[in-house]
């Protein structure tokens, strides 16, 4: 404590199994600026959130942000792999608890403010493998891929906060018997950057919980809302999922399926949760919470995309998510119904001679030579940027039924 190292990455260096690392608040950016992070041991604990003279602990009021440097140039950014923190081997028993990982300081964002998905590296801002691991008390945020990538065959998952993801927020492989326990956390926005967006025909993207392998698996507590496609998808056995106390809004194919027989959304939810064989399902409701403190900016432009995006819901109902949620956009009325004239037969183009066919292709080739030009998309903006200090807004009351919470927390640092 007298004399703390002055990256994580240092203390990661010399770290053997069993030590626990712990971090005061503040921006870290890894070795040489490189903003990237292993974890080298078993059973490592990796603990952020304390002040400066390590009395006391609040991740939410002690951010500790692993990211890029802000005066990083365009060309490092995008030769960043993606990932910030990752498994180096087996990280069994591994605690990551009060970190903050914010994709923003890696990505590219057009003029407009939508992601550049082509000139920012698609990865898991956090990937870990391993038994036992727990992952508590952080925030994801910006992330293009994923926000957070699991391997194990147990562990926890618990009070976390994953916004605004392009791709997949959260995925889970648990090959083994488990239990996995997932609960507390507040999921928000995942977008499905294809034309498939609402129709839930993309496997991953779009999604806030992707859960794969033969584990038990406990869903306790969490907020589920604004997943382009799907909330839930889970393929893990349904005799051995357990749902309750979740708060499911505004996710636009599905709250919730297995990709097979089972599709939960709110025309059906009572009806098909009944008899979904789920050991448990107790709780749940199809509502955002009141007074959610989302990012009013944010929230405008993101609505805007999703009353184009509909999936399965009409305007009706999205002009009672906006107001639930405390937008101040509404959608635009249903377009009128344009009786289709048909066209003119056109008369059919004169055939081209072969001088101009081979004048054609050399057109071609020489634009094939010049650098490909990425042009900003019109429409909505597509994953704007969130803001990484109103996300912390997220934690609310340690009395809030779902999602992330401030709870307090023990100062675990000893000589």
């Amino acid at each position: 404590r007298e004399k703390p190292f002055r990256d994580p990455f240092q203390a990661l260096e010399k770290a053997a199994a069993g030590d626990a690392i712990h971090v005061a608040g503040g921006d870290y950016f890894g070795k040489l600026r490189s903003a990237s992070w292993k974890v080298p041991a078993r059973h490592l604990s990796l603990i952020g959130g304390y002040d400066a003279d390590f009395t006391t602990r609040d991740p939410w009021k002690n951010p500790t942000r692993l990211v890029m440097t802000p005066d990083a140039a365009k060309e490092d950014k995008s030769k960043h792999s993606g990932e910030f923190l990752e498994s180096a081997d087996i990280s069994e028993g591994f605690v990551l608890d009060g970190f903050i990982f914010d994709g923003g300081s890696i990505n590219t964002y057009f003029d407009a403010g939508g992601l550049n998905i082509r000139g920012t590296p698609i990865a898991a801002l956090v990937q870990l493998r391993g038994s036992n691991l727990t992952i508590r008390n952080c925030l994801f945020v910006n992330a293009n891929g994923t926000a957070v990538d699991l391997n194990g065959t147990h562990g926890t998952f618990e009070n976390n906060i994953i916004l605004n993801t392009s791709g997949s927020a959260v995925t889970l492989t648990a090959p083994g018997a488990g239990p996995w326990i997932i609960r507390h956390n507040t999921f928000l926005y995942a977008l499905d950057p294809t034309a498939r967006a609402g129709t839930g025909m993309s496997t991953a993207a779009g999604s806030l919980l992707l859960l794969r392998g033969r584990a038990a698996v406990k869903i306790q507590n969490n907020l589920f809302a604004f997943a382009d496609n799907y909330a839930i998808r889970a393929t893990v056995p349904r005799n051995k999922l357990m749902l309750d106390g979740n708060a499911f809004a505004a996710n636009l194919h599905c709250h919730m399926s297995d990709a097979d027989r089972l599709w939960l959304y709110d025309a059906v939810w009572d009806r098909r949760l009944a008899d979904a064989g789920l050991p448990s399902a107790q709780g749940n409701v199809n509502v955002l919470p009141a007074q959610l403190p989302l990012d009013r900016d944010h929230l405008d432009k993101s609505l805007t995309r999703l009353f184009e995006v509909k999936g399965r819901y009409r305007r009706d109902d999205w002009v009672a998510i906006a107001t639930a949620a405390g937008a101040t956009v509404i959608p635009p009325p249903e377009p009128e119904v344009v009786e289709v004239v048909e066209p003119v037969k056109k008369e059919k183009p004169k055939e081209q001679t072969f001088e101009e066919l081979l004048a054609e292709l050399d057109r071609l080739k020489q634009a094939s030579e010049k650098p490909a030009e990425v042009i900003a998309p019109t429409g909505p903006a597509y994953a704007p940027a969130y803001p990484w200090t109103k996300a912390l807004d997220l934690a609310r009351d340690p009395a809030a039924t779902v999602g992330a919470r401030r709870v307090p927390v023990k100062v675990e640092y000893s000589r």
